[in-house]
């Protein structure tokens, strides 16, 4: 007997892919359409592994974090087509408030790295070591961060530098946020990937911006999604 559930997974699959493939991500206003188009797509899976799926691929395409993606489409007014009528009163329906993306919160993935890099400090060591710090961060305080640890993760507290307190601020928060996290190099092996992902989505959209050829950029895009869903598994 042949069963009909496995159909929602490529359907659901397919019409956020699309979404996003097809959305201004560049942009406040493309990011709150795709997310008006997705949030009704993750809302009638229902709680479990597929949306949690789902909600994943969105974060790293959006360059958010997990649970920012969460409440950014809980908060997403549900696309639906356009009406020639009046709002309630007859006045024209009120604009929905535009949801709050937050492109500044890029970084909480890559803190959550650094973070973890912390909490293992062994294989930490090994992912600082062996990736371009200054393409895999996007924002100059936690590029900052990456080198600094690269070199003082042991001491992560010791020769800041003296003119830096946002540096520094930042290095202890990820001592902090460290503190309770487990020492598990397959998270920070994940983590890594995500950061992969995040990193080759901002090379596609420079890329296409430029009117260049997205393609091998996208395959290797793809073949980092695997390996995060393989490792998911």
């Amino acid at each position: 007997m042949r069963t009909r559930l496995s159909s929602a997974v490529p359907v659901a699959r397919f019409e956020i892919e699309r979404a996003l493939e097809h959305g201004e991500l560049g942009t406040p206003e493309g990011r709150d359409r795709a997310l008006a188009q997705i949030a009704p797509v993750i809302g009638r899976l229902g709680t479990g592994l597929l949306q949690d799926d789902l909600v994943r691929l969105v974060a790293g395409r959006l360059g958010m974090s997990e649970s920012l993606a969460q409440e950014a489409l809980r908060r997403a007014p549900r696309a639906r087509p356009a009406a020639g009528g009046d709002g309630p009163n007859g006045r024209g329906a009120a604009p929905p408030a535009r949801v709050m993306t937050s492109i500044d919160k890029v970084d909480d993935v890559e803190r959550a790295f650094l973070a973890r890099c912390l909490a293992v400090k062994a294989a930490g060591r090994r992912a600082l070591a062996e990736m371009d710090l200054d393409a895999s961060f996007s924002t100059d305080l936690t590029r900052r961060a990456a080198h600094y640890l690269a070199e003082h993760l042991d001491t992560p507290g010791q020769s800041l530098p003296s003119d830096a307190e946002d540096l520094a601020r930042l290095v202890a928060e990820l001592v902090i946020r460290a503190g309770p996290l487990e020492g598990d190099p397959e998270a920070l092996t994940l983590e890594r990937y995500t950061l992969e992902k995040l990193r080759l989505d901002r090379q596609i959209a420079a890329a296409g911006l430029a009117g260049e050829d997205t393609t091998p950029l996208a395959i290797e895009r793809q073949s980092v999604q695997a390996e995060i869903s393989r490792r998911l598994i």
